[in-house]
């Protein structure tokens, strides 16, 4: 044989040698030398079923530094990825027109003080005026008071002289003159009367002028306060052309320069974005509405990012929002992932692909999917080879959407409605679902690319998210509580084949339990751990 011929089988085994370890397990061949198998051994493993979704990163606290006064940005203090601490001054706008209207309201203070002096002293004028108002009161009173006795006097001597002069005992002029003195008497009686009541008004109009000078006060009082706390008002306006950080952070956003002007009227704009502390981060997941009913506080997540793609954070659950987003027909509820950030490495916006542990089994005994799926040839075609399920596995699996396992689509309607109390509408609208999942799996065995794996998960998802949408909030609920029981504990018969002391396959009936989607959980007599299944042929 030739040198390069030796070579090439050499390295041909080499390859062989090398693809059978990559595979974990071995490749032999029979007794009679017919087609080789590859065995895989059975090894006891921790199961672990995951959710996968998306979600974007984000600080625990995130702050909008925003300006509540319109400006112009005469200084920044800070830029991207500083530090601040609380009350720390990161800005300044002008503050010119601002000092302005500040010694405006303070001119304004002092005039309206100057008021209230003007009628402080008008108020005691007034007082003054009162005084003097009541004593030329006292003063006409005594007068009236006067002339009403000089009045009866002369009344009296006139009545006197009346009577003398009709009995001829006193001259006519003497009577004349009586008379006269008590008509002069009446007149300075009544003149007195007169000023009595001109000085009786004079003392109200004093009394008003008081009141009035009294209300001037008090407005002058008011007046003053206003101006006070327009004074206020315009100092607070100063003060908040300094932007202060109102918490400790990191600034990871800034939306303005120097120069520039900011209009605060419906709004506040905008200044700085600052992340509180990105120390501790947070992811917010999309969940479908599928998968959330298995989704529980405090569960381990592990997500990865593409700047550290080989490197797994994790987190923990540590909210589950109730309310849903639908897009393009699609629903999704957002749960939130706490993760610690030591070393920063977690920036703000980064895409996480998350993985959230909703089960797990350890150390259980477990062998390679593609050693359940593996079926001699000429053992039957309800299973196909080279690690693939066959159409009648996906079709069962795709209807398992409640309790039970079987695969009748009438029986899955009837235990469905039994669980879930469901009305005859109800019943109707879950054939028709059946009946389009029936549809989907006969389209995609018919399909070139028909990926069993991956099309079973995909029609799985769909059918229990069509069965969602038909129940009650109650009847979710409790569908939801079904699926999830069913999915981490759910048992079946599977077969695996090994080979027996002739070299031929023989099948071993296991049941099977949870899968991670790569290994699957056996149990069963007649196996035990390092015990070598066939996994497929070369």
């Amino acid at each position: 044989m030739k040198k390069s011929t030796r070579l090439f089988i050499g390295v041909l085994i080499v390859v062989g040698a090398a693809v059978g370890l990559l595979v974990k397990g071995k490749v032999v061949k029979n007794k009679t030398g017919q087609t080789p198998y590859r065995l895989v051994k059975l090894e006891k493993r921790d199961m672990v079923q995951r959710i996968s979704c998306s979600g974007e990163l984000s600080a625990v606290v995130t702050v909008e530094v925003g300006s509540e006064i319109s400006g112009q940005i005469k200084e920044l203090l800070v830029d991207y990825n500083s530090r601040v601490k609380h009350g720390e001054i990161i800005a300044h706008l002008d503050p010119e027109s601002y000092n302005t209207l500040v010694r405006q309201a303070e001119a304004e203070l002092a005039l309206a003080k100057a008021k209230l002096l003007t009628q402080n002293a008008t108020l005691e004028r007034c007082k003054a005026d009162l005084e003097n108002a009541r004593s030329l009161l006292i003063a006409a009173k005594a007068q009236t008071a006067k002339a009403k006795a000089v009045m009866e006097n002369a009344k009296r001597d006139f009545e006197r002289k009346e009577a003398l002069v009709n009995q001829d005992f006193i001259s006519r002029n003497e009577f004349d003159a009586a008379q006269t003195a008590y008509a002069e008497t009446m007149a300075q009686l009544e003149q007195s009367q007169a000023e009595e009541s001109a000085d009786m008004s004079k003392v109200a109009s004093s009394k008003a002028s008081l009141t009035m000078a009294a209300a001037q006060i008090k407005e002058a009082e008011a007046q003053i306060q206003l101006k006070v706390a327009e004074l206020d008002k315009r100092r607070v306006d100063l003060d908040r052309t300094v932007i202060r950080s109102p918490v400790d952070g990191v600034v990871i956003d800034r939306s303005v320069d120097v120069g520039q002007t900011v209009a605060a009227s419906l709004q506040a704009p905008i200044l700085f974005t600052i992340a509180q502390d990105l120390g501790k981060m947070q992811v917010s997941a999309s969940v479908d509405e599928a998968d959330i009913g298995r989704i529980r506080m405090d569960q381990v997540a592990r997500f990865v990012v593409d700047a550290f793609a080989n490197r797994k954070f994790e987190g923990r659950v540590t909210q589950i929002r109730k309310a849903g987003k639908t897009i393009q027909n699609v629903v999704t509820y957002k749960v939130i992932i706490s993760v610690d950030n030591p070393d920063l490495s977690l920036m703000p916006g980064m895409t996480a692909d998350v993985e959230i542990e909703v089960f797990r089994k350890n150390q259980v005994l477990a062998v390679l999917n593609t050693a359940l799926r593996y079926k001699p040839p000429d053992a039957g075609q309800n299973e196909g080879n080279d690690g693939q399920p066959s159409p009648n596995s996906l079709n069962q699996d795709a209807l398992q959407t409640g309790t039970g396992g079987s695969s009748n689509p009438e029986e899955r309607v009837r235990r469905l409605s039994e669980s879930l109390s469901l009305t005859s509408e109800q019943q109707e609208c879950l054939r028709d679902v059946f009946k389009k999942t029936g549809e989907k799996i006969k389209s995609a065995r018919e399909s070139e690319s028909f990926n069993p794996g991956r099309m079973r998960d995909q029609i799985r998802k769909e059918t229990q998210s069509a069965i969602i949408k038909m129940l009650t909030p109650e009847q979710k609920q409790c569908y939801e509580q079904l699926i999830g029981g069913r999915d981490q504990d759910r048992s079946q018969k599977g077969v695996v084949w090994r080979l027996d002391p002739s070299g031929r396959p023989a099948p071993i009936q296991v049941m099977i339990g949870m899968s991670d989607g790569t290994y699957t959980e056996v149990s069963g007599s007649g196996i035990d751990q390092g015990m070598e299944v066939i996994a497929g042929t070369r």
